[in-house]
């Protein structure tokens, strides 16, 4: 499965739908996010902290 067809299938996702329809990210941030984490885990299989990243600007966009 390519890059595009992971991401569209993680944005699918019930709780990433949830997300973008309260507004608390928009897609192109969710998108970005996904696609960064994509590809840290190529060069390191842990990953990155991007998922605190999309957490806290949700977060911050629940309290505007």
């Amino acid at each position: 499965m390519n890059k595009r067809n992971i991401i569209l299938d993680i944005i699918r996702s019930p709780e990433i739908k949830r997300i973008l329809e309260l507004k608390m990210a928009t897609t192109s941030t969710v998108t970005r996010l996904i696609a960064e984490e994509l590809n840290e885990q190529q060069i390191d299989p842990e990953g990155t902290d991007n998922i605190e990243k999309l957490e806290d600007y949700i977060e911050v966009r629940a309290d505007d």
